[in-house]
């Protein structure tokens, strides 16, 4: 196993190198240093479930292959894993920007590998390897980079600052580093005069509590000026951890009030604007003459009470609802939910009332001695934290972060549990500018949290057909009608953003019926509704007229409006696996819940679809930045393993879109085909999923993926291991087009890809894992052993026309398609004179029948039964060859096969 690792008492520059390490070599696990500097320690409280790290004592020495330590090359700065370095079986590379006490010799003997770069920061020295691979990043990733060279460097003005520095913090802003958040954590120092400043302004601090909003007010009196107050103010800020700050300090006849905000409802430039000043809605400054400092303060609490708006509280924020537990199950059952819902931790209740906490690794430990099948009540958290629904942002934000917990119950006054928040959910609302990538459904396990709530652009919607804009508006209102929220969801919310891309068409959500109902098609929009999604459509119905068919079990409905749109209702979900390739579990929840049991974020997106919210984007795991990289990403770890099928769809999006299927899902699958999860698909959903791949314009890439990942050989063995798709499939249409009458075109391509997967000249029969349609299994019966025949046949040059015909005869079209292309692969000269052919047998089918009947075969003296099918036979072979060509023809072959035959009429093999 590799761990990455820094020093103690870490940095920032030493945190950033970690986590730019951990990108440069995926497999490898960060670990937390034991120590932080108080600045990295305040952000791991917020972040710590987003980068992943492992403790100290979890790492099992013996089990250690490699280390990469970063930002030192002292194994007594490494902390527990020190040792390591004196270990010679463990692998070992460093990268650091300070000069190394070992010389090469020293380091060459302990088999420590040092990549050395004399810049204000090492992170640099990664960024630059992350550039030079084109590894790409978040931009709260790019952000946590930025952090180590601003810290390393006092923000770029050190003297040991180097110009690779500037260049690699460039590079980081142009991918989305957030200045405005790096300053929350890292300040310049102060001067004397500052400092002395800084000190009696905290000593005069006052709080108000305006409209629920605890705003923070200093004022002070100086003679001399002391510059830089913005500075003064965001220490004061941090140090003081204040919400809304305002500072009045006169300097001679002048008075300066600097304001700071980190809440939405708070815009400090209108407030400054008050006074003559301005700037930003957090950041604002005015400067007033001939007033006191009692008169500014004055009149500034009357303009904050004015503008002040009401803030969101805690039932703003919460999720809901939440998952619980009773009291009275076995840990066992806890820790099956734990697992289906990756989440650390479950409300324990009894009747709704909150009565603990329960976390896995109080089940694991209870577990561990042997425990198992005792009750939740006995190992959980009796004293739980919590907040009620009306409780501030403040109040959210003091417990969470005092208490250093990562989750927070909303309980109403009889302790009913209500909702919870957990540190992402404040971080998201705090700090809303921040991209990055997916996080578990309570932020205990995976990943980084995306921006939520940026409205689509106008463009963008005006391209959805009117009708339907105006549809989804009118049942937004509906839904706020009934205290519901509505979005649309899925496919929809893709298509929308990547409207530029070629191979997504925005007309396809226009219905294809006519107002007079003459004819009816589905709209691919897809609607989710936090509520009750039966209730809604049978709202919209009676509103819009319409019929509604409810599916009970998934809490569902179709919408069949009057106006001809067909439109799927779901009610926001929980979903989970009772086992592998089970079809789903289904319990209420709300969107992030509903979005998340989604296969990939490019389909875990919402769009608000009610008032003031319409066009509001849900973006929780990353579905934009994927889009933009060209990624299919998958949400979860299990995803694979809980629905196998989604191996599948994650090959259609990759090859439909031109996209690339992410690294960590690249290996998730294989992982998942070695456990042979595919054994546990139905073998009509296997041939499901394989005729849908077979149906997209790109299937050809579709089926590379597939050999790629061995998926068609563990199906079947008599699948092709792999092919020339691209080719095979572009002769497949091309020879269609002149094969196959326009009715059947579509059909055939399809059934001929089909048969292009599988090997031909052996029995193709029902014992594979796949379940053929009848249709299907036909056309698989023509590539038995005597295919092989039948291609020779077809292709050899004294082959006389009803030879031809006579071989093709039983043989379906779509085979006989495959057939000619399978000729053109050997040479398309073959090929030409198979398809030729090919065409000329189908025309022979309607133009060369016999111009005589059977009854008057039968009238003339051929005796009836099978000898009549001989001679009608023979005539049609005889037409195809040229040898007869009229009415009169026949009849004369006819009475010569009757003089010939008339004694041997039980011997029908030797008709001539």
């Amino acid at each position: 196993m590799e761990y990455i690792l820094s020093h103690s008492n870490v940095d920032f520059d030493g945190l950033a190198s970690m986590v730019a390490a951990s990108l440069l070599n995926p497999g490898a696990r960060m670990v937390q240093p034991p120590t932080q500097e108080r600045s990295v320690r305040n952000f791991l409280t917020l972040y710590r479930h987003t980068l992943e790290m492992t403790r100290e004592k979890y790492v099992d020495l013996a089990d250690v292959t490699r280390i990469i330590v970063v930002d030192t090359c002292e194994a007594s700065k490494a902390g527990r894993l020190g040792v390591l370095f004196e270990n010679p079986s463990v692998v070992k590379t460093v990268y650091d920007h300070h000069p190394p006490r070992l010389s090469p010799d020293e380091a060459s003997a302990m088999g420590i590998d040092i990549h050395y770069e004399a810049l204000g920061s090492t992170v640099t020295q990664l960024i630059e390897m992350l550039q030079h691979r084109e590894i790409p990043v978040s931009s709260f990733t790019a952000t946590v980079l930025a952090l180590g060279i601003y810290d390393d460097t006092g923000s770029l003005t050190y003297t040991t600052t180097t110009a690779r520095d500037l260049h690699a913090a460039a590079w980081l802003v142009d991918h989305g580093a957030s200045l405005s958040f790096i300053q929350d954590f890292i300040r310049p120092q102060l001067s004397y005069d500052q400092l002395s400043l800084l000190n009696r302004l905290i000593a005069r601090l006052e709080h108000h509590v305006i409209n629920g909003v605890r705003v923070s007010i200093s004022t002070e009196n100086l003679d001399e000026f002391v510059g830089d107050m913005a500075v003064i103010a965001h220490k004061m800020r941090d140090l003081e951890n204040i919400s809304v700050l305002f500072l009045i300090v006169r300097m001679g006849n002048r008075i300066h009030l600097i304001g700071r905000s980190r809440l939405e409802g708070v815009d400090i430039s209108r407030i400054a604007s008050h006074f003559g000043g301005g700037g930003h809605p957090t950041a604002a400054s005015a400067v007033i003459r001939d007033d006191m400092v009692e008169s500014v303060h004055e009149k500034l609490v009357a303009v904050l009470k004015e503008h002040i708006s009401l803030p969101r509280v805690a039932r703003d924020l919460m999720t809901t609802p939440v998952k619980t537990v009773d009291s009275l199950i076995p840990l066992t059952e806890a820790k099956r939910i734990m697992l289906y819902f990756n989440i650390n931790g479950l409300p324990v209740v009894n009747d709704r009332v909150l009565q603990g906490i329960i976390t896995r690794s109080d089940i694991d430990k209870a577990i561990h001695h042997n425990l198992a099948h005792a009750p939740v009540k006995g190992f959980m958290t009796n004293q739980v934290i919590t907040v009620g629904e009306e409780a501030s942002i403040y109040d959210v934000k003091r417990k969470l972060l005092s208490n250093s917990i990562g989750r927070l119950p909303v309980v109403d006054s009889s302790g009913e549990i209500k909702g919870i928040i957990t540190g992402t959910d404040l971080l998201r609302m705090l700090h809303d500018d921040l991209l990055s990538e997916p996080y578990s459904i309570y932020d205990q396990d995976v990943g980084l949290h995306l921006k939520e709530g940026r409205s689509l652009d106008r463009d963008l919607l005006a391209r959805v057909p009117g009708d339907l804009l105006e549809l989804l508006g009118k049942a937004g209102e509906i839904a706020a009608s009934l205290s519901m929220r509505l979005f649309a969801v899925g496919g929809f919310v893709r298509d929308m953003l990547m409207s530029g891309n070629e191979n997504v068409d925005l007309g396809g959500f226009r219905p294809l019926v006519e107002r007079d109902g003459s004819s009816s098609s589905k709209v691919d929009v897809d609607l989710v509704v936090e509520g009750n999604g039966i209730v809604f459509a049978q709202a919209m119905a009676r509103e819009l007229g319409g019929q509604v068919k409810t599916h009970g079990k998934f809490k569902t409905a179709t919408l069949s409006l009057d106006s001809g749109f067909i439109l799927d209702i779901a009610t926001a979900r929980f979903e989970y696996y009772e086992f592998p390739a089970a079809l789903p579990m289904v319990e209420a929840g709300s969107i992030r819940h509903d979005l998340y049991r989604r296969d990939f974020s490019v389909n875990a997106m919402a769009l608000a679809m009610g008032g003031d919210d319409f066009g509001r984007l849900l973006d929780y795991f990353g579905g934009q930045d994927d889009i933009h990289r060209g990624l299919i990403r998958v949400l979860h770890n299990l995803s694979f393993v809980e629905d196998p099928t989604r191996i599948f769809r994650a090959v259609r999006f990759a090859s439909r879109f031109g996209f690339r299927i992410e690294e960590r899902t690249d290996m998730l699958i294989r992982s998942a085909i070695d456990l042979g999860v595919m054994e546990r698909i139905s073998g009509f959903r296997l041939f499901n999923e394989i005729i849908l791949i077979l149906r997209e314009s790109n299937a050809s890439r579709a089926c590379e993926l597939l050999s790629d990942y061995n998926v068609l050989q563990l199906l079947d063995p008599r699948l092709r291991a792999s092919g020339d798709y691209p080719e095979t499939f572009a002769v497949i249409d091309r020879f269609a087009g002149r094969l196959c009458p326009p009715s059947l075109l579509n059909e055939t391509v399809l059934r001929a890809r089909f048969l292009s997967l599988w090997d031909y000249g052996v029995s193709i029969d029902q014992t594979g894992a796949i379940s053929i349609p009848r249709h299907f299994r036909k056309d698989l019966e023509n590539l038995g052993p005597s295919f092989v025949a039948v291609l020779e046949r077809l292709l050899e040059m004294e082959s006389s026309p009803s030879r031809i015909y006579r071989s093709l005869e039983k043989i379906t079209l779509p085979a006989i398609l495959w057939l000619c292309v399978l000729a053109w692969i050997r040479s398309p000269d073959q090929g030409a004179t198979a398809l030729e052919r090919s065409i000329a047998h189908i025309q022979g089918m309607g133009q060369f029948q016999p111009l005589v009947t059977g009854t008057e075969l039968v009238d003339m003296g051929v005796a009836r039964g099978p000898e009549v099918g001989r001679v009608l036979n023979r005539i049609m072979d005889d037409r195809l060859d040229g040898k007869v060509n009229s009415r009169k023809d026949e009849e004369e072959l006819v009475r010569r096969i009757i003089s010939d035959c008339q004694d041997k009429w039980n011997q029908p093999q030797q008709v001539p």
